[in-house]
């Protein structure tokens, strides 16, 4: 399941009520095998709003890994 929502509100919204639509935004949520149980497991870790990487299949961030014109290191590229 992948999520992402303009606000924090409507990620946890969005997670709260089973809407699987992929949307757009800075607040994101990537979760694996999306059962009863680990959507429980991901309201838990966006209601926290701390990134969440990698622990259980489970991606949370709020923050864009590029914004305002960054880009990566050349040699990230190889």
């Amino acid at each position: 399941m992948l999520l992402a929502r303009p606000t924090h509100a409507e990620l946890l919204s969005a997670l709260q009520h089973n809407d699987t639509t992929v949307g757009e935004g800075h607040y994101r949520i990537a979760l694996f095998d999306p059962t009863p149980e680990r959507i429980e497991k991901a309201i838990k870790i966006v209601s926290k709003d701390k990134a969440w990487r990698n622990k259980q299949d489970i991606w949370y961030t709020s923050a864009p890994l590029l914004q305002e014109g960054a880009r990566l290191p050349s040699s990230s590229l190889v």
